[in-house]
């Protein structure tokens, strides 16, 4: 199979969405943390909401809707500003058999496929794991659907899907 070259412009919404994709088991730790603290607060006040007025339930379940709120809130900030500090630049990738070349306007780097420990697709990236919680990111806004099937095809050639 011939080399394949991808160039293109990082944006800061290909951040934020490569920043999301590779975050979803900090979304799960944020749901479990806010359930810990359902679950602890309707145990702590259980009998006394359920024979307490309306206002009085309201009252105990408010604390638990704002923990949620800024849960959500974290989890919905954190990829941006993440994003705002990125310096954006032009990279290429040319992958081939032996591996990866990826080169921008500061940097080249080889990579040989044993260097990526797996990939995933999400819905607007593909991520390459070079380590965990560490990835480069290829966006698919830039791939056309040809592009994008013979991108899969390499990558599962050469490294295992998570």
């Amino acid at each position: 199979m011939s080399p394949m070259t991808i160039s293109y412009q990082i944006s800061r919404r290909d951040f934020v969405d490569a920043c999301i994709a590779m975050s979803r088991n900090t979304y799960w730790f944020l749901f479990g943390l806010w359930l810990l603290l359902a679950v602890f607060s309707a145990w702590m006040d259980g009998s006394e909401m359920l024979r307490g007025s309306s206002s009085q339930r309201i009252a105990a379940f408010l604390p638990l809707v704002g923990c949620g709120l800024f849960f959500l809130l974290i989890a919905w900030i954190s990829p941006r500003y993440k994003a705002s500090r990125m310096i954006l630049r032009e990279v290429t990738w040319t992958l081939g058999d032996e591996g990866v070349h990826l080169a921008s306007s500061v940097s080249t780097t080889d990579l040989r496929w044993e260097a990526f420990l797996r990939y995933r697709e999400a819905p607007k990236v593909f991520l390459l794991f070079v380590q965990k919680g560490m990835a480069q990111f290829i966006p698919k806004r830039v791939l056309t659907t040809e592009q994008a099937d013979d991108l899969r095809m390499l990558l599962g050639n050469h490294i295992k899907t998570s």
